[in-house]
């Protein structure tokens, strides 16, 4: 399936692949140009930028490793404060080159988006309509018009190459792709830690539609002997291809786990963790359940009005 998705991804000409991503950069930019004429909100944008010293300073080596701390601003996010600092450095204080970088990073991700759709499906005018409707899906305001989310397009950003490029990796097996790629998680985890369930997503990517699982399960050389011990069966599936496939997830694993506890010791460090004492399990299960009553609610509501 999924060589039938490559041949198939090559059918349209070039000049149809570029005018596929000329048309999504120009939608998205009629969309979001106007970004350049807002301002900085004193929710959030102050801390990040407009009211941070070290961030308005620009690039210097006390700042740089300040970036790397347990800063005063939130969880452990270097990478962020450091373009904010490049912006800083390059356009001063006015916001909307500040806010225009987002957008960039925006088209970046809805083209990169379009890409994986189209190598994964081998439908490239249904992998334009998605990467669109991510493009200018109202849900994705925020974080191009609102200068403290940098941090979420940026992530999304190494989180997309990082998926584009294990998709050419599962093709090709050279080891320097490999390498790319835990580069790009790493950046991306220093960027904003929700992507930490990357490495669940390449195992769920390898059964469908990569279906490397299940090319493997028809190959005879990877069956291993029930007559032997359990220990023998054992390693004798982490040394076939298919327990290859999960160990070379591991990496990620660890990454995950680091940037896990990196992420807890910088909120515990900002007091930002709400322990039981301040809300007990139950109230946070009843609202849990509060929440859910209101939501169904409201969603009635508009129903009937509309």
């Amino acid at each position: 399936m999924f060589r039938n998705a490559k041949k198939n991804f090559n059918l349209p000409s070039l000049f149809a692949r570029a005018l596929i991503l000329s048309f999504i950069t120009g939608l998205t930019l009629f969309v979001y140009w106007d970004v350049q004429n807002h301002q900085f909100l004193n929710f959030d944008d102050n801390m990040y930028v407009s009211s941070n010293i070290h961030v308005k300073n620009g690039f210097s080596l006390e700042n740089i490793r300040w970036a790397f701390t347990f800063t005063d601003v939130s969880y452990w996010q270097p990478l962020p404060l450091l373009t904010h600092m490049l912006d800083s450095q390059l356009f001063g204080l006015k916001p909307g080159p500040h806010l225009l970088v987002n957008l960039a990073m925006h088209i970046l991700n809805s083209l990169l988006l379009f890409l994986i759709m189209a190598k994964l499906t081998g439908a490239p005018i249904k992998a334009a309509l998605v990467a669109l409707l991510f493009a200018v899906h109202p849900l994705n305001v925020e974080s191009v018009a609102w200068l403290a989310e940098r941090k979420t397009v940026l992530s999304t950003l190494f989180f997309f190459a990082a998926l584009y490029g294990y998709i050419h990796y599962t093709q090709q097996k050279r080891k320097w792709i490999y390498a790319v790629i835990l580069c790009l998680y790493t950046l991306g985890l220093m960027t904003k830690p929700p992507i930490l369930t990357f490495p669940v997503l390449l195992l769920l990517l390898d059964y469908w539609p990569l279906k490397r699982f299940g090319k493997l399960a028809a190959d005879p050389s990877d069956r291993t002997d029930v007559s032997t011990t359990p220990a023998n069966r054992s390693i004798s599936f982490w040394r076939s291809d298919t327990g290859m496939i999960i160990l070379e997830k591991a990496p990620f694993f660890v990454l995950s786990a680091l940037s896990l506890m990196i992420t807890m010791a910088s909120v515990i460090h900002q007091h930002m963790v709400v322990n039981q004492q301040l809300v007990p399990i139950y109230l946070r299960v009843y609202n849990l359940f509060i929440s859910i009553i209101q939501y169904l609610r409201y969603c009635h509501v508009n129903l009937v009005m509309s």
